[in-house]
């Protein structure tokens, strides 16, 4: 479910007509392991991954 959510959002932004963006996530040391699957799927986004929760 969340995987799917975060791809439509991420697909939404990409087919945007602006194309000077940059599109950056935050995993703040989630549980999901979703974000490994969208580094694989959209390769021109960045994601930064936290080692321990930030708050």
């Amino acid at each position: 479910m969340i995987l799917r959510l975060i791809k439509e959002c991420l697909g939404s932004i990409k087919t945007q007509t602006h194309k000077n963006i940059e599109i950056i996530i935050f995993d703040n040391n989630s549980t999901y392991n979703v974000l490994e699957d969208i580094k694989k799927e959209f390769k021109d986004i960045k994601i930064i991954f936290s080692k321990r929760n930030l708050g």
